[in-house]
């Protein structure tokens, strides 16, 4: 291929266009970030159905569907019902810190009574609870 040619097809091509919208299009793939590749902008996902932590495992009724995004040094995993956020410099890292969110929140909301807890965490409490189908401890044998 000749690039030089097809730049300048390119230009006439452009030079054709007289629609705004295209145009705005056009730029904004141009200004785009180039330096990365395509795949980090493609939005990844995260979906466990067992979540293990501190010899914990909570069976879920149904697998979180979670968000991933990849940063250029990391990974953040997102379950927004649960307000849920965890970070890793991979997405191992960024899986194992979401098995400890979820396993704190759960220690943490699950057993309290409903008048210490805000509205916003007695919906967390209700909706965590709902989705453990059981817990199994890796302590007892």
């Amino acid at each position: 291929m000749n690039i030089a040619f097809e730049q300048k097809r390119l230009i006439r091509q452009f030079n054709e266009v007289e629609d705004e919208s295209v145009i705005l299009a056009i730029k904004n793939i141009l200004e785009s970030d180039e330096q990365k590749p395509l795949i980090e902008k493609i939005p990844l996902a995260y979906a466990p159905d067992v979540i293990g932590f501190n010899n914990r495992k909570y069976i879920l009724n149904y697998p979180l569907r979670c968000l991933v995004e990849q940063g250029e040094d990391h990974f953040i995993i997102k379950y927004e019902p649960l307000d849920i956020y965890a970070v890793g410099k991979n997405m191992n890292e960024a899986s194992d810190d979401f098995c400890e969110e979820f396993y704190y929140l759960y220690q943490r909301v699950a057993s309290m009574e409903d008048n210490n807890l805000s509205d916003r965490f007695i919906v967390i409490k209700n909706l965590i609870k709902y989705m453990v189908k059981e817990i199994k401890d890796g302590s007892k044998k």
